[in-house]
């Protein structure tokens, strides 16, 4: 059974379910010379993890990667311009799909039911745009090195937590980094009202973070402790 296959450099297209339901294979490696995938052309191949496709392509048409659920990562060309209907449906174990800047059009059932997925696309790109409207994830990539032009803070406090933000002065790309809350750094114990025999007291500290933190501790009243007593005046027959 076919398990690795290497498309000749004299194939320029791969035809409509071409080597659809061939589940024992593992590999492909598309050259140069192929521009298009037909429909379906490799759907079905349940085996499927490497898939190594050369940069000449154009067009990956409806389901050509249908049911693929072995597939880990797909690299697609600069030149792919449409993404069609089920091209990379149910590709369930599919990690990664990097989507260049050339696409133009992906269609609403492309990435049906791939929903583990990580789509990486480029920042403003017509997929970033596009994947921004649905629930699946995604990560950006960027053609060039973010240049800091502003930094914007928000300070973290004892109980919320902040942000830095860090716009790119060649794309304004903001990348925001959270602040984790600092926490109280609580004072020592000082007493504000002793407790009394009959009544009970009040304790506080104050966070040397935030003074307007206060915490307060009940001081219960500490109840009376009788002596033995004495008599006076001394008893009489009268009195």
């Amino acid at each position: 059974e076919l398990e690795e296959l290497v498309i000749p450099s004299s194939v320029t297209s791969i035809g409509y379910y071409t080597f659809s339901g061939c589940s024992s294979l593992t590999s492909i490696t598309i050259p140069n010379s192929v521009t298009s995938i037909g429909e379906g052309a490799f759907s079905s191949c349940t085996a499927l993890s490497v898939v190594s496709i050369a940069e000449n392509l154009i067009t990956i048409d409806e389901g050509a990667f249908a049911y693929c659920s072995s597939a880990e990562t797909i690299i697609l060309p600069d030149g792919v311009t449409t993404l069609y209907d089920y091209s990379f449906s149910n590709c369930k174990n599919l990690k990664g799909l990097v989507i260049p800047k050339t696409v133009t059009e992906i269609r609403e059932t492309a990435f049906y039911n791939s929903d583990n997925t990580v789509y990486y696309c480029y920042y403003n790109s017509y997929a970033h745009q596009y994947l921004k409207t649905t629930n699946y994830k995604y990560e950006l990539l960027f053609d060039h090195e973010h240049k800091v032009s502003e930094v914007f803070t928000v300070e973290a406090t004892c109980d919320v937590a902040g942000q830095q933000s860090f716009t790119c002065s060649i794309c304004d790309y903001v990348t925001t980094v959270m602040l984790p809350a600092t926490g109280h750094d609580w004072g020592d114990w000082e007493i504000e009202t002793p407790a009394t025999c009959e009544a009970d007291g009040l304790e506080k500290r104050i966070c040397k973070n935030d003074a307007s933190h206060v915490e307060e501790n009940i001081l219960l009243a500490t109840g009376h402790k009788w002596d033995d007593g004495v008599i006076d005046p001394a008893s009489t027959c009268k009195t």
